[in-house]
């Protein structure tokens, strides 16, 4: 079989070469560039919904031919198949009783035509096959046309029952595709001052959809729309690049992402827009680009909503770094295979090894992965439990199973939408409740509602020293060993533990303080101690690692948008050279800003409690501080420092000023004292708190307590006490429902939503 690709590689790179302003030459299907994903993906712009006037060109109305009555030939059809004997085949499933079995057939053998003068030369990627009909969309390329001179030629229709050929638009098609129907198609016509896309109907009518479409076209599963690019390289009639999807009924285009593919790659099935089987939703392979895209990216995926709702770009690196199993040959790198099947909110692809050089595995694990619109982040959810010689051909019931093909024989295999292991929706970092312990403790979400779930620590780690993701289902842990940097703080090596299969890979060996995960789970910053100073570093996925800031002795966070990082700098840790205080830093510029100068000087520890807290938008930062009347520069009682994350404000609130509100009520216990449970929720302007009794000599959460909102003025920094959830004086106080409307708590066993105001 390999022969057979290397044979297809070296035709399909001549092909790109000979084609006018060719783009750089990149291998069609089999020898696609690799992909692999789990990390944050990056928001990309969308555009509102635009009308364009309808130009007066047109192209004659040919009646598409009809095709006679007739039995499928294939029940699915593999556009991209490379199974044994189907390189150069139309290769599809046939349905046999309760199973598959794999049928192929070659290309028609091009026919001579009067009207073309030669023999037609039909392959995968210059032809579309229509299952309804069982025909092939055609195209000859003929030379170049257009404002930038793309290859271009006739569009016919073959019959293959028949091999009957019928020219359809004699010149200048770049690209089209099929509706589903088999009747209608889209194409891409040529003209001297643009590249128009255009819909056809079995009628003969043809008319407008949209002006500087050059490259590539896809119709969607119900033929009502057609997603399409704008690349920069070609001329796009004053639009902007991006991935777009156009109706057929009324002609309005929406751009559903902005990222640039640039000319690169090619015009056959696997570079062309993927639409999920409901429709829902489009993905985009695109190749790595640092010299011609205006925004740099590296290989990976567009995901977009087909109603712009959301955008996404999924780096080819976050599918492998959750994959992280051994290599057999240490010269080799994991990469994808194709095809990758996509759904609504998932992808399954096949993963195996590559050869230095090579785009291609010879062999490779089906990986289900699950898609988070929200976030775009990337989640390993089900590595399918097959042989590695197992080809993946596509759905059988879409989300749900997929066809094989092994050993010759196609067969279903489900794949599971529930994780082989606990995986949480939400992470409870600071919960206290019955049966936590040493625990990780979190919140599933189910169809009714909320469900409380603990699961151990892996490895031997516990809650103060691992931050845990639950984008990846992975632990960041630090094990202390000894002391070192200026002010000989305890220190240690820093690993990823995957907490499904408890694997661990040590990231960096020694000298770590502290780390915390961006909400990816996939990038990380962490305080490195050196003899000098002790460093706020930021590493990345593919192993980037960069230095944000000095002097960083105790305790950081990441924002939840990932771009930023919150930090202490305290006295006592022997780092003079720079002033104390709670400080963000921009994790793309390097830019640091002083929020508050308030200064810890070294009461307090690593873990999440004693971290910033950031609020869920992004806009403000909260941090906890022991009463200090000695180490400090200016003394301070208990309480918290709160600013805004563009340094616009910043505020001291003491902890006396919550209790306050609650000093005339008389305490059941005299011997108790008014005390502040965990955790404080922090919303912007807001927080809400656990008030009850506790004893003297020292915190403990309340036997009994009160849940306070408490908004917060911003410019005064003064405190309200404005509403008492009533009737959970024994419950527990989870996380936010929704930040600043509404929280959850524990009560009596059960998840219960209350509102605050």
């Amino acid at each position: 079989m390999k022969p057979k690709i290397i044979a297809l590689m070296i035709f399909l790179w001549f092909l790109a070469a000979c084609t006018p302003e060719a783009t750089a030459p990149t291998p069609e299907i089999e020898s696609r560039p690799t992909i692999i994903a789990t990390a944050v993906a990056a928001a990309t712009e969308t555009i509102a919904p635009t009308a364009s006037a309808v130009p007066t060109t047109s192209t004659p109305e040919t009646a598409v031919p009809e095709p006679p009555a007739f039995t499928p030939r294939f029940d699915r059809y593999l556009p991209f198949s490379a199974a044994e004997g189907g390189t150069n085949s139309l290769t599809g499933l046939v349905r046999q009783g309760d199973g598959w079995q794999l049928e192929r057939i070659p290309y028609p053998p091009g026919p001579v035509n009067e009207e073309l003068g030669h023999a037609l030369a039909i392959d995968s990627t210059g032809s579309d096959y229509a299952v309804a009909t069982d025909r092939l969309l055609a195209r000859t390329f003929a030379g170049g046309a257009g404002p930038d001179n793309l290859a271009a030629g006739k569009l016919f229709i073959v019959d293959l029952a028949t091999e009957t050929v019928e020219i359809i638009v004699p010149e200048n098609i770049v690209s089209a595709s099929w509706a589903p129907n088999g009747l209608d198609f889209a194409y891409i016509l040529a003209t001297d001052e643009t590249y128009e896309l255009r819909w056809r109907t079995a009628d003969g009518a043809d008319r407008w959809l949209a002006a500087g479409v050059p490259h590539t076209l896809e119709v969607s599963p119900d033929g009502r729309f057609v997603a399409f690019t704008r690349e920069t390289g070609y001329d796009l009639d004053g639009n902007a690049p991006g991935l777009y999807v156009v109706s057929i009924e009324t002609g309005l285009e929406t751009q559903i992402s902005s990222l640039d593919r640039a000319g690169y790659g090619g015009v056959g099935a696997y570079w062309r827009p993927h639409w999920t089987p409901d429709g829902s939703q489009v993905f985009l392979f695109a190749t790595a680009d640092d010299d011609r895209a205006a925004t740099p990216h590296e290989a990976g995926y567009v995901w977009a909503a087909t109603d712009g709702s959301f955008s996404h770009f999924l780096p080819e690196m976050a599918f492998l770094a959750l994959f992280d199993k051994p290599l057999r040959e240490p010269e080799n790198r994991l990469c994808l295979d194709a095809p990758a099947l996509f759904a609504a909110n998932m992808m399954v692809a096949g993963i195996g090894e590559c050869q230095p050089f090579a785009s291609i595995p010879e062999n490779s694990q089906p990986v289900y992965f699950s898609l988070d619109p929200q976030t775009g982040a990337v989640s390993l959810t089900n590595v399918l439990p097959l042989t590695s010689s197992a080809q993946l051909l596509t759905w059988d019931v879409p989300g749900e199973s997929v066809l094989l093909l092994d050993d010759g024989v196609v067969f279903s295999q489900s794949v599971p939408a529930v994780a082989t292991t606990l995986h949480f929706d939400r992470f409870l970092p600071f919960a206290e409740v019955e049966g936590s312990g040493n625990n990780l403790t979190g919140l599933i979400q189910q169809a009714d509602g909320w469900q409380l779930a603990t699961m151990p620590y892996p490895g031997g780690t516990y809650s103060t020293d691992s931050d845990y993701a639950p984008a990846t289902n992975r632990l960041l842990a630090w094990r202390f060993a000894g002391g070192a940097g200026p002010g000989h703080i305890a220190v240690g090596s820093l690993a990823i533990i995957d907490v499904a299969t408890e694997d661990e890979q040590v990231m960096v060996a020694e000298n770590v303080v502290a780390a915390g995960w961006a909400p990816n789970g996939l990038d990380f910053a962490y305080i490195l101690a050196t003899p000098e100073t002790y460093e706020l570093r930021w590493r990345t996925p593919d192993g980037d690692d960069q230095l944000l800031a000095v002097d960083v002795p105790h305790s950081l966070r990441v924002s939840p948008d990932g771009r930023f990082v919150a930090f202490t700098r305290e006295s006592h840790y022997e780092v003079p050279n720079t002033p104390p205080g709670l400080y963000v830093v921009d994790i793309e510029t390097g830019v640091e800003t002083q929020i508050s100068p308030l200064d810890r000087a070294g009461y307090g520890g690593t873990g999440l409690y004693w971290k910033p807290h950031w609020t869920p938008d992004g806009s403000q930062v909260f941090l906890y501080a022991t009463a200090d009347d000695d180490r400090a520069a200016t003394p301070h009682e208990e309480g918290y420092a709160w600013a805004a994350a563009d340094g616009s404000f910043n505020h001291f609130l003491p902890t006396s000023s919550f209790r306050a509100f609650f000093n005339e009520e008389p305490l059941t216990n005299p011997d108790y004292v008014r005390c502040l449970g965990e955790p404080a929720l922090f919303a912007a302007n807001s927080m809400v708190l656990p008030v009850g009794e506790c004893p003297p000599m020292g915190m403990v959460y309340p036997e009994t307590v009160k849940f306070a909102y408490f908004p917060l003025d911003a410019q005064t920094g003064t405190v309200e006490l404005v509403n008492i959830v009533p009737g959970f004086e024994s419950a527990r106080l989870l996380t936010w429902d929704v930040p600043g409307e509404s929280v959850l708590l524990l009560d009596e066993g059960e998840v219960v939503r209350v509102d605050i105001e």
